[in-house]
């Protein structure tokens, strides 16, 4: 049985229709750091809830935008979200995700080096490192995602690529580790074996299979099997 969905997504402004892409503009970058993507992700909810959707409706949050998800899904609550899907984002701070990272040789830059170049002047969107300004950096480094997914009492499920490049695996495996500690059945983690950021493995992606099983979850079902397995 087929279930039909209505997306919403949240862009980010700043990008005009012509823009390459090759350099980013300083409204962007404005508007590029947690707590402005929170406050246009609460204004987008807001709205929605006042037309567009009568009932709870469920986020959907990719890479930074898990954090901000669950962050968005403790506050509003379970009345006004009740569910949570998260992709490529886990539940260490992003600090420490970057120097697991480092250790391992995936990241082709100083992180140390980085990290104080950011303190220097944390304000700045003019300056980046990695491609983003320092003001993205100082807003997301230190973030714990773990109180906020305490916070959020709703069903979350969190898909994550065990290859990952971008956020290591164990990010997630932290997050498996904590919740199970706390008894939280309502947190479900699966770790993608072989699967990248982007949920691709050996070039085949994976979202296809993954999201029919994500759809199952929504309407009620368990969560995908191998939730809990490392």
């Amino acid at each position: 049985m087929e279930t039909s969905y209505t997306v919403y997504a949240v862009q980010k402004p700043g990008v005009a229709d012509s823009d390459l892409g090759l350099l980013c503009s300083d409204a962007f970058h404005r508007a590029s750091t947690a707590p402005a993507i929170l406050a246009r992700n609460r204004t987008a909810l807001a709205w929605l809830k006042q037309g567009a959707q009568a009932g709870p409706v469920t986020l959907f949050g990719v890479s930074e935008g898990g954090g901000i998800a669950v962050a968005l899904a403790a506050e509003v609550g379970a009345k006004t979200v009740d569910r949570v899907v998260v992709v490529g984002s886990g539940g260490m701070p992003l600090r420490e995700s970057l120097r697991l990272l480092a250790r391992r040789g995936t990241l082709p830059i100083d992180v140390e080096a980085a990290f104080a170049e950011v303190a220097a002047d944390p304000a700045s969107i003019s300056r980046t490192v990695f491609g983003h300004s320092h003001a993205y950096w100082s807003s997301f480094l230190d973030v714990d995602p773990l109180p906020l997914y305490r916070r959020a009492r709703m069903p979350i499920l969190v898909l994550f690529g065990a290859e990952d490049e971008s956020v290591p695996v164990e990010s997630a495996r932290h997050l498996q580790e904590a919740m199970a500690a706390e008894g939280r059945n309502d947190v479900s983690v699966l770790i993608v074996p072989g699967a990248d950021h982007a949920l691709r493995r050996g070039g085949h992606d994976l979202k296809p299979q993954l999201l029919w099983q994500v759809g199952r979850w929504l309407k009620g079902g368990s969560a995908p099997d191998g939730s809990r397995r490392l």
